[in-house]
């Protein structure tokens, strides 16, 4: 080969060469797959520093409570009572633990009191010298201003009181709001910060958050807040990232990285903040949600194929006023498309006839007497897990959005499972409002595969009183005069004493009771247009292929049958007998009624099985699933449910009704009444004492239901002042 062919062929080697290296580098970099720890969920490990307040109870400024450290009966200390009562006042909000140190081993438990609130203290270290007392407040003083707790002491020899130290504000993990949209969050105040010990992957580290000011210090005033982010590693503390937080901003998304030079060390993640102004403290109270320690390492965990589930609970819709439970006058095409397309239960009964307990019921297959919630304000134990809480172990992003104020992860335990918690500030809203609120959510969970399996909660509240549906639906199904005093038909109308100022407030002075009646249909087809809303959501994104539907509602109301107005109480099929529809994804033949008698407590492990998961063993009702699918459940031969607040039971079966108030009557109620439903399906003709070999059996039974003992609800009951203004804007609680 001649030396300048050896040459080209050097040449054209070193050519190939080249470009094969030019194509490595152009190549993509293999990029490892993602991961996400989140930091909230196991909070064991988080430090919290927090400002605590001591207080010397030596010196001379408590000597009008104390004289050498001695608790005299003087100055606030009140002597009306065999009992002295020492006050302490406060004028920050959230959180406080109060710990109190007394000389001796003493017995006795002291008690505080907000209000009519009584705060147990619990002895939690005790010596022969000293005994030390602490109170933990959360979620109890949640007033701006001045607070004034009262302590009750024990009774007996002089408490020598050696110091009181008052833990303010703290930090700690709950449900926070930020523009109404309630996430489980770190909650906490200035001067307070918390350390997240973490072990960081190997490759491109970052933190996500989301950051805003809690609703509660909006209201408050907040002036601002300054946030730091910190990390501590090898002795060493570098700031990450430092922003200022408005209240105007709601929940702001923060994407912090971490330089890799921390990678694969044990550090500490801190998060701290300081108050722009002092002129309002108060109301500088920080929540931070979705703290995510992100990375590229080991691949996710991949989650078995389950379907997304939707639940729309329509509150106070009864069944009859439905077309596919014989309403022919009602449009609500939504709907009767989804009862054309799905199961529909015709015999489905509740469990109880108000909102809250109700709904309890619907997420946890427990009726009330195992829950035991009966009234509008106490919130669900963390005893009975939501289908919520039950279906995020297997994958599930869930998220939850209410029309009433009543159903919060605030308020009511309803947060754990749900990732996102969209509740009203105000008392209620419109159903438009209240999925607009999700609608992002949602839209994202339905259209991005990564979101999948979801669970959405839709809580709509139009049917429920006040009936004012917006023009032009409130003239849809009435053309006359409401307020012509040529036709009196309201004054025949009576409300119970707790009522009459609620029911006057929105009835003003409408003069003819078809025009209301007329308006409940209006509430059920302006609220149809959400429903639609959702399946067209589904129907773009492709999800309604993946997705099945439960729509349901918690109780039904009485209009103007049995003297009964305008409201849920009562146990007539009006109050008690409800809907209840099971769409499956497209593609899966439904088209079907049942005429089985179902109840509330079937919801939660038909959804359960929906998912492909285990029914839990303590659910009270069966799954729907096997009856739709053409197999058998087992019957149940009688329904029973009970009254709000605990005031009667119900008995029902096919052919007879059993109703037993508890205390009296209610209203124009009877104590006891028995209808025949095959021959009196509205319940007009009271059998009571003339059918008594049935009626004693329904007695004993009643008799042996109320010997169960009722379930221990949350000892944290929903107590707040706001709350309380809300029911009884609604006519829930009397003046």
């Amino acid at each position: 080969m001649k030396a300048s062919d050896r040459l080209f062929q050097v040449i054209k080697a070193l050519s190939i060469l080249s470009l094969w290296l030019a194509a490595c580098d152009e190549a993509p970099t293999p990029v490892l797959p993602e991961t996400s720890t989140d930091l909230l969920k196991n909070p064991a490990g988080i430090v919290f520093h927090e400002k605590i307040v001591t207080i010397d109870l030596q010196n001379s400024l408590d000597q009008r409570i104390f004289r050498n450290g001695w608790l005299v009966e003087s100055g606030r200390i009140s002597s009306n009572s065999d009992t002295p009562t020492l006050e302490f006042r406060f004028d920050r909000i959230r959180d406080r633990i109060i710990k109190l140190s007394v000389d001796g081993a003493h017995t006795s438990e002291i008690e505080i009191l907000k209000g009519g609130d009584v705060l147990l203290a619990l002895p939690v270290e005790r010596t022969t010298q000293q005994t030390l007392y602490q109170w933990v407040m959360q979620g109890k003083l949640q007033t701006t201003g001045l607070n004034t707790l009262r302590m009750k002491l024990p009774q007996g020899h002089r408490i020598n009181v050696a110091g009181l130290a008052i833990q303010e504000g703290a930090a700690r993990i709950g449900y926070a709001a930020v523009n109404q949209d309630i996430r489980h969050s770190l909650i906490m105040i200035p001067d307070v910060s918390v350390a997240f010990p973490v072990s960081l992957p190997h490759a491109l580290n970052r933190i996500e958050m989301s950051i805003g000011i809690d609703d509660l210090g909006r209201e408050a005033s907040s002036d601002g807040v300054t946030f730091q982010v910190i990390i501590r590693s090898d002795g060493l503390a570098e700031q990450l990232a430092q922003f200022r937080l408005e209240t105007a901003s709601g929940w702001v998304k923060k994407a912090i990285p971490i330089e890799n030079r921390f990678a694969g060390k044990r550090s500490e993640i801190v998060l701290e903040s300081v108050s722009d102004t002092n002129e309002k403290p108060e109301g500088d109270i920080i929540a931070v949600a979705d703290f995510c320690l992100c990375g590229r390492d080991d691949p996710p965990v991949e989650w078995s194929d389950r379907p997304s589930i939707i639940l729309i609970t329509m509150d106070s819709c009864r069944i009859d006023r439905l077309g596919f439970g014989g309403d022919h006058l009602i449009r609500s095409p939504a709907l009767d498309r989804m009862a054309a397309s799905g199961f529909v239960f015709s015999d489905c009964i509740c469990q109880i006839n108000n909102t809250p307990p109700s709904h309890f019921t619907i997420l946890t297959s427990k009726r009330p007497r195992s829950h035991g919630v009966y009234d509008m304000v106490t919130p669900l134990s963390p005893a009975h897990p939501t289908v919520a809480r039950l279906l995020e172990p297997s994958g599930y992003h869930s998220a939850a959005a209410t029309s009433a104020a009543w159903l919060s992860a605030l308020t009511h335990g309803l947060g754990p499972g749900f990732e996102r918690f969209f509740a009203p500030r105000e008392a209620q809203r419109r159903g438009p409002e209240t999925l607009a609120a999700a609608r992002t959510w949602l839209a994202s969970a339905a259209g991005n595969a990564s979101r999948q399996p979801f669970f959405f909660w839709l809580h709509l509240f139009d049917p429920h009183t006040p009936l004012d549906p917006p023009p032009p639906y409130d003239r849809m199904y009435y053309s006359g005069n409401p307020r012509d005093p040529a036709n009196p038909s309201m004054d025949k109308v009576g409300f119970s004493p707790e009522q009459v100022e609620y029911m006057r407030n929105w009835i003003g002075d409408i003069t003819d009771i078809n025009y209301l009646l007329a308006q409940y249909r209006s509430e059920i087809t302006y609220m149809d247009r959400v429903i639609e809303e959702i399946r067209v959501i589904l129907s773009d994104s492709g999800a309604d292929r993946t997705t099945w539907v439960v729509l349901t509602a918690d109780h039904g109301l009485s209009l103007d049958e049995h003297d009964l107005y305008f409201i849920m109480a009562g146990m007539y099929e009006q109050q008690m007998h409800i809907p209840l529809i099971i769409v499956p994804p497209t593609g899966i033949p439904a088209r079907k009624v049942y005429p089985e008698t179902v109840q509330s407590l079937d919801i939660a492990p038909t959804i359960m099985d929906i998912a492909h998961l285990s029914i839990p063993d303590d659910f009270e009702g069966r799954s729907l699933l096997p009856l739709v699918q053409g197999h058998s459940i087992p019957i149940i031969t009688r329904v029973i449910s009970e009254h709000a607040n605990n005031q009667a039971v119900m008995i029902r079966d096919s052919k007879y009704k059993y109703i037993r108030y508890l205390d009296g009557v209610y209203y124009r109620e009877p104590q006891i009444g028995i209808y025949d439903l095959k021959k009196d399906p509205m319940e007009l003709s009271n059998m009571h004492g003339k059918l008594k070999p049935i009626e004693s059996n329904y007695s004993s039974r009643t008799d042996q239901f109320l010997a169960q003992p009722v379930g221990r609800a949350d000892t944290g009951a929903a107590d707040s002042e706001v709350l309380q203004k809300k029911l009884r804007a609604l006519g829930y609680i009397s003046q």
